[in-house]
């Protein structure tokens, strides 16, 4: 049975312990940009209160009595915890990139492509489009079902068709947790060198935003590249042994470096940048959500739809190249 007391409402796709990095100590606020129809919106706010929808990870439960929190209040809760502990190690002076680190951040990294209300939208599309056209993932995910529900697998077709809806939204916040754990993934994002380059001497600080992981869609290859602000100050990057983008990030001056990351994260921002102060209002407005990056979600969606397994590397890649063509 779902657990209906002190659930929490406010499902963070960005976690409040990663905003915190940005208040101003007096305050413990920190200035929050958001896209709005026909101008930018700009207000001060605690960390806990934004990047956050309502009941974003809940759904209609078999209890009458409410609905199910469970991956927001088990799954993403301690997600989010072990994110915290591993950016204080990312943020001290000289960090000790474990393989404990590694393995959290990766996943967090991950998480924060794929958790937007944008992902889960995508999510429950790739899985309506599994459901009516026939594929081996379709084929897949039916046996999956079929395996967690207890039935004959050849009762599969009509399981399929008579899902209820809670029965589906299981299924795809199942997917979604799949995917942050991706076997596959996770160790290319680990095997990657791993740096922080400290930008406290630039003009400006760094920029954060829902769209805070930066990737140059070459994860599996030599030129890969992510970058993410770890604070308004410090910039992590990972990267393989040959990549140009790496190089720009490591050695071009700290004010190039801040204006690169900030002008492409605000860009891809679907609706929040958030900074320490209000210096870069007008660097915002011009450029929020100017270029919209299509997330890992949305990628895999593309990939349901025009490859037989988007959950390879393989597949994906060549899904993120067809996303190029088009774009």
């Amino acid at each position: 049975m779902p657990k209906q007391m002190d659930e929490p409402k406010k499902h963070h796709y960005v976690p409040a312990f990663y905003l915190r990095g940005w208040d101003r100590p007096k305050t413990g606020k920190l200035v929050e940009f958001r896209r709005l129809p026909g101008k930018l919106g700009i207000k001060k706010v605690t960390a806990q209160n934004t990047g956050f929808q309502k009941l974003l990870y809940s759904y209609a439960s078999d209890d009458a009595a409410g609905m199910d929190h469970t991956f927001e209040s088990e799954y993403l809760s301690s997600l989010d915890n072990d994110g915290a502990n591993a950016l204080r190690v990312i943020n001290e002076l000289e960090p000790r990139f474990t393989d404990e680190v590694k393995v959290t951040w990766s996943r967090l990294m991950v998480s924060l492509m794929t958790r937007s209300p944008e992902d889960v939208n995508a999510f429950n599309k790739s899985l309506e489009f599994m459901r009516e056209k026939p594929s081996p993932m379709r084929q897949r995910l039916i046996a999956s079902m079929c395996k967690e529900f207890d039935i004959e697998t050849q009762e599969a077709e009509e399981v399929m068709a008579s899902l209820r809806p809670q029965d589906v939204s299981f299924a795809a916040f199942k997917a979604l947790g799949h995917l942050i754990e991706w076997s596959k993934l996770i160790p290319v994002l680990c095997a990657m060198t791993w740096r922080v380059r400290d930008l406290q001497n630039a003009k400006y600080t760094l920029l954060t935003s829902d769209r805070p992981v930066l990737n140059n869609q070459e994860l599996a290859m030599p030129s890969g590249l992510l970058a993410m602000p770890v604070s308004p100050t410090r910039l992590l990057i990972l990267h393989g042994s040959k990549s140009p983008d790496a190089d720009h990030l490591r050695y071009s001056s700290e004010d190039i470096v801040v204006r690169s990351c900030n002008q492409l994260i605000v860009e891809a921002a679907r609706q929040y940048v958030w900074s320490t102060s209000q210096d870069q209002e007008r660097f915002v407005s011009n450029r929020i959500g100017k270029k919209k990056e299509l997330s890992v979600s949305e990628i895999a969606l593309l990939a349901t739809q025009k490859v037989e397994d988007p959950l390879s590397i393989q597949s994906f890649l060549k899904a993120a190249k067809l996303v190029g063509a088009m774009g």
